[in-house]
C-alpha cells in the first residue's frame, strides 16, 4: 500500500522467529493498523517469515525508503528477534524512531521500554486507533514528550525525563468503526502458495481468519488476553462480518473461515445472528471453525445445530485440566461433570469435539497430570493438545511466580510447544516425556481418533505439531 506522494512513509516490520511457524501464523496486527490507516501514508511491510531476508538487506530497504517510522509487531516468540534486529537499525539509523506493539508490549507495559532502550514507543492494547493518533502527530512534528503527554493517546508508551511515561490508560473502543484486516497488504496469497493452513477443515485448501469479536469477561490466571482487548466483550456488526467472508471468497478463494474471537459463543444471541447470516449466504463447500476455543457454558443445543449448519464440523473447547486443585489454582471456573454432559450434547448435533489442555502448571503433581490425561480419554474429546504450561508476562500466575523467584532459568520468549517451566518436583525433561506418553495415549488408543486428525489436518501441520511435540 503506497501513495504517490505519502505525507508519513511507515515500514512495518515482521520479524523472523525460530519459533514461528508459516504454516499456522499470520502478521495480522499489521493487516489490521495497515487497513484503518489514512490512504495519504505510505505503507510498506518487510515481512522475514514470508521472505527471509539478511539484516544487510533489511539495512538497504530502510535505505532506499527512508521511512518516518518502523514499526514492529511483537509477540513472545518473537520478542528476541525483534529486540536483535532494533538495536542493529538503531545503530544505523539513530534518527528514525522504533515503535513496537502487539501482545507483548499490551502484556509487559511500560517494562517493555525500560528494558529495552532500543524501542522509542510502544502501545499496549488494541492499536488501531491509538497508532492512527500517533502518526497524525508525527506527521505534524509533535512527537516531543510534551506533545505526547498533552495527546493523551490511549495505551501509548514512550520516555520523557529518563522514565517510562504512558500518555493514558488503555481504554477499549467499539467496533463499529474497525475496518477488517488488509490481507492483501500482509500478501494472504503468498502464505497459501507457502502452504499456510489453520484450524480444522476437513475440505477446505484455503483458510483464513475472521474476528467477530473481542474482549474476555473470564479471570483465569494465566491468560493475558484481557490486556491485549480488554474485559469488556465488543460485537462486530453483523453486515461487517458477513462482507468480509464475501471478500475472502470473492477475492482470496477461501473456504475454509477460522473465528479467531476468544469467546465467540459468549453473547450467545450475536453467535447465533452469525450463524444464521451464514446459513443465509449459501456457500457452497466452505466450513468453519473456532481454533481458539469457545467457552462450554455458554453452548446450547439451538446453537450447535446452527453452527453445524452453518459448516462447523469441531468444536473446541479448553477444560484445561482434569485435576480440581489445578482448576482452582488456574481461577478456570470449569465443573468437569458438566464438561462431560456438554460433550454429549456437542455430539448429539453431530460435531466433533477437540480439547485444550494444559500440564505442569504451578503446584501440579503427576497425579494431577494424570488426571488430566484420564479425563480427556474419558470424557469424549474426538481430539486433544496437551500444553506445557507457559508463563506469560502480565498474569497473576506471572507475577505469583516471579515473587517467587521461579523463572530465573525460564525461556519466556518461547511459543508455547516449547517446555519453559517445570513446576516443583519436575524437570523441563520429564514433563516432555509426560506431554509425549499422554498424547500418545489419546490417540493411540482410540483409531477413530486419529483418523479424524489425519482427516481434519494437513499434512504439513501434522509434521510440524510432531516435530514440535518431540524436539521442544
Amino acid at each position: 500500500m503506497s501513495t504517490s506522494d505519502p505525507s508519513l512513509r511507515i515500514l512495518f516490520v515482521w520479524p523472523d522467529s525460530p519459533y514461528l511457524g508459516i504454516l499456522d501464523v499470520l502478521p495480522l496486527g499489521i493487516g489490521y493498523l495497515a487497513a484503518n490507516l489514512p490512504a495519504r501514508y505510505g505503507l510498506r511491510l518487510c515481512d522475514m517469515a514470508l521472505r527471509p531476508v539478511s539484516l544487510e538487506d533489511l539495512l538497504a530497504q530502510i535505505g532506499d525508503y527512508h521511512p518516518h517510522l518502523i514499526a514492529f509487531s511483537t509477540w513472545g516468540f518473537n520478542l528476541n528477534s525483534t529486540a536483535a534486529l532494533a538495536q542493529r537499525i538503531k545503530a544505523a539509523n539513530p534518527r528514525i524512531p522504533i515503535m513496537v506493539g502487539g501482545p507483548e508490549p499490551s502484556a509487559q507495559g511500560e517494562q517493555i521500554l525500560a528494558d529495552h532502550p532500543e524501542f522509542d514507543f510502544a502501545i499496549a492494547g488494541e492499536g488501531e486507533f491509538p497508532f492512527a493518533e500517533f502518526l497524525r502527530l508525527l506527521e505534524q512534528d509533535r512527537c516531543s514528550p510534551d506533545d505526547l503527554q498533552r495527546a493523551c493517546i490511549p495505551g501509548l508508551l514512550f520516555r520523557k525525563d529518563g522514565r517510562v511515561r504512558a500518555s493514558e490508560g488503555t481504554t477499549w473502543r467499539e467496533l463499529s468503526d474497525l475496518k477488517p484486516c488488509d490481507f492483501a497488504f500482509i500478501d494472504l496469497e503468498a502464505y497459501f502458495s507457502k502452504g499456510y493452513s489453520y484450524g480444522f477443515h476437513a475440505r477446505a485448501r484455503r483458510t483464513a481468519p475472521v474476528a467477530t469479536t473481542r474482549g474476555c469477561p473470564y479471570d483465569c490466571s494465566f491468560c493475558s488476553a484481557r490486556k491485549i482487548n480488554g474485559r469488556k466483550l465488543r460485537c462486530r456488526s453483523l453486515d461487517s462480518v458477513v462482507t468480509e467472508i464475501q471478500d475472502l471468497q470473492r477475492n482470496f478463494g477461501v473456504d475454509g473461515f477460522n473465528i479467531i474471537d476468544d469467546n465467540f459463543t459468549f453473547d450467545i444471541r450475536f453467535a447465533k445472528e452469525v450463524c444464521r447470516r451464514i446459513i443465509q449466504l449459501d456457500l457452497p463447500d466452505v466450513s468453519f471453525n473456532c481454533p481458539n476455543g469457545v467457552r462450554l457454558e455458554r453452548l446450547d443445543q439451538e446453537l450447535l445445530e446452527l453452527m453445524k449448519q452453518a459448516g462447523w464440523d469441531w468444536i473446541f473447547i479448553a477444560p484445561e485440566s482434569g485435576s480440581e486443585k489445578t482448576l482452582r489454582r488456574m481461577k478456570k471456573a470449569m465443573d468437569l461433570h458438566a464438561v462431560v454432559e456438554k460433550i454429549k450434547l456437542i455430539h448429539a448435533a453431530g460435531l466433533h469435539v477437540f480439547g485444550f489442555f494444559i500440564i505442569g502448571y504451578p503446584g501440579e503433581t503427576r497425579k494431577d497430570i494424570g488426571m488430566t490425561f484420564r479425563f480427556a480419554r474419558r470424557a469424549g474429546f474426538d481430539g486433544a493438545v496437551f500444553t506445557a504450561f507457559h508463563p506469560l508476562r502480565g498474569t497473576p500466575v506471572y507475577e505469583e511466580l516471579e515473587r517467587n523467584g521461579e523463572l530465573r532459568e525460564t525461556n519466556l520468549n518461547s511459543d508455547y510447544y516449547e517446555v519453559s517451566y517445570a513446576p516443583a518436583g519436575m524437570t523441563p525433561f520429564e514433563l516432555r516425556c509426560l506431554r509425549l506418553y499422554g498424547t500418545g495415549r489419546f490417540y493411540l488408543s482410540s483409531l477413530k481418533r486419529l483418523s479424524l486428525i489425519l482427516r481434519h489436518k494437513s499434512m504439513g501441520n501434522i509434521l510440524l505439531f510432531a516435530r514440535k511435540l518431540i524436539a521442544s
